[in-house]
């Protein structure tokens, strides 16, 4: 399995959401983005250079920034590549631009929707609709939790904390869903 999560805006929530995957996945994680990979998860890197990695081994690649030819090779052998977007105009009008081109290296592109506030639900409705009428591949969404701040700065699979007890699984009951439909897409279901 291999998967890229990219966006070329800032703030967006990448690097967690690529944490989380590959976390659940077990997977390797590699970033050429600074975050905080490296002292939460022991499959975590920061690197300046993307290595050769074999087939076999299950790695999410967190691309921040925009892509060079190198990580474009990358991206065209991912099985999955979702491009991640905030609900603000300039998060939206970067993760199109991103999203045209990069559906000339790989077909699997998806959208996740993250930081999803329901108390400005009103306010970011017509960003959703939009989204969803001029966006022609998958669209998950995120909303905002401290479940998935907490599980990302405490180096946890999210869905195990979430299950560790009833108030968890109370509290977060709708960001567990949420992520297990990413989850379920990637796996092929």
């Amino acid at each position: 399995m291999k998967v890229a999560v990219i966006s070329n805006k800032g703030g967006v929530g990448k690097s967690s959401i690529s944490f989380l995957i590959a976390k659940h996945f077990e997977a390797y994680c590699l970033s050429n983005d600074g975050s905080i990979l490296e002292k939460i998860y022991d499959k975590g890197k920061i690197v300046e250079e993307l290595p050769v990695v074999n087939d076999d081994v299950n790695m999410v690649y967190d691309f921040g920034g925009w892509a060079d030819n190198k990580s474009v090779k990358v991206i065209s052998d991912c099985d999955k590549v979702f491009i991640i977007t905030n609900l603000d105009p300039n998060s939206i009008e970067k993760m199109i631009t991103s999203m045209e081109t990069l559906k000339t290296y790989n077909k699997n592109i998806s959208v996740i929707i993250n930081k999803i506030d329901n108390s400005k639900l009103k306010k970011y409705q017509s960003s959703i609709d939009f989204i969803e009428n001029n966006v022609d591949v998958p669209i998950f969404k995120l909303n905002q939790s401290e479940g998935i701040v907490n599980a990302y700065f405490e180096g946890l699979n999210l869905l195990e904390m979430i299950n560790s007890n009833g108030l968890n699984k109370r509290n977060y009951s709708t960001i567990e869903e949420q992520f297990k439909q990413i989850i379920e897409y990637i796996k092929g279901k």
